[in-house]
Formats: structure tokens, C-alpha cells, sequence
């Protein structure tokens, strides 16, 4: 069976309803949507805790190293 899986790498995207619009477009296509926050301090786990609880919160922001998170979603992906 084949899964179609959306990862999303967020830091502070429900202010200016980005986050709200790409959940809603990914909840159409994707059968789970997994999120790495980056140390997210607005109301973002808010937003996207009503579309998944397949969440890895970061400890330090470091959009920098997004390969690595994504290996890390993708990990945790295989694991659900």
C-alpha cells in the first residue's frame, strides 16, 4: 500500500495564515502530514495540532539544517 506523506518544517506561520492554507491543501492530497516545528512562539502548534500529532519539536531554531530535519520526519514517518 502506498502512503503519500506531506513534511512541513515550520517557525511561526499563523500569524499571516500561511500555515492555515498549506494544512488545508495538504489535508486534501497527503494521507498524514508530519511537522517539524523550529521552536515555533506564536500560536502555530495551535493551527496545526487540529490536522496531525505527528509533531517533532526542535529544541534550538535552526532552519539551516533542514535536510536533517527532514531525514528526521522521514524516520518518524516509517516508524507510524
Amino acid at each position: 500500500m502506498v502512503r503519500v506523506a506531506a513534511f512541513l518544517q515550520v517557525y511561526n506561520e499563523s500569524s499571516n495564515g500561511h500555515l492555515a492554507r498549506c494544512l488545508n491543501n495538504c489535508a486534501q492530497w497527503a494521507d498524514e502530514i508530519f511537522i517539524y516545528d523550529e521552536c515555533s512562539t506564536d500560536d502555530s502548534a495551535e493551527v496545526y495540532q487540529q490536522y496531525t500529532d505527528n509533531v517533532i519539536f526542535g529544541e534550538t531554531r535552526d532552519f539551516t539544517n533542514e535536510l536533517f530535519h527532514k531525514q528526521r520526519l522521514l524516520e518518524f514517518a516509517q516508524r507510524s
